[in-house]
């Protein structure tokens, strides 16, 4: 009889185990663009030495950096500046901008967050970043990555606000 009672916690822990790892795979499917291509026009070379400036526009943001590159050391810097479309909305909720290092073929090598915008602050005209990265080999370029969520302060209506986002 114990044989019996134990075969199904055995068989509930293994149970747990798989579930678990698979959600740990799909976890990082759902994070990271490891792997996936980054258009020519989203990515920005890495040039040694600098500084190198540059400039990356969407719907939502801009994003003025400048970044200094020192062998396999990258030291990067810049404003996050939220457009009009998002400046319709009063408050930001969140807010996370991703660095990725892109390989020759235009995929992405690794994801490396950069930045985060505090919880439901008052929506600002520019967020600063500031980061100090090794760079993997065979990178060639970087691009960049964000998703947030705005809201118009005292607007039950609308729920949780407007979630926002772009990838490399």
């Amino acid at each position: 009889m114990r044989l019996g009672k134990k075969i199904p916690a055995v068989f509930k822990a293994g149970l747990c185990i798989f579930l678990l790892a698979g959600l740990a795979s799909c976890q990082g499917s759902l994070t990271s663009y490891r792997g996936k291509p980054v258009e020519a026009k989203n990515r920005f070379d890495l040039l040694e030495g600098g500084p190198h400036d540059g400039d990356w526009q969407t719907r939502d943001i801009r994003v003025e950096f400048q970044y200094l590159r020192e062998q396999q050391d990258l030291r990067i810097s810049g404003l996050v500046k939220p457009r009009d479309y998002l400046l319709h909305y009063n408050i930001m909720k969140s807010f996370f901008l991703s660095l990725h290092f892109v390989d020759a073929e235009g995929k992405v090598l690794v994801d490396e967050a950069i930045m985060s915008a505090g919880y439901r602050v008052e929506m600002p005209d520019q967020m600063a970043f500031k980061a100090n990265l090794k760079i993997p080999p065979d990178s060639t370029a970087i691009a960049f990555s964000y998703r947030g969520r705005a809201m118009i302060s005292g607007d039950d209506s609308r729920g949780n606000g407007w979630e926002f986002w772009q990838g490399p």
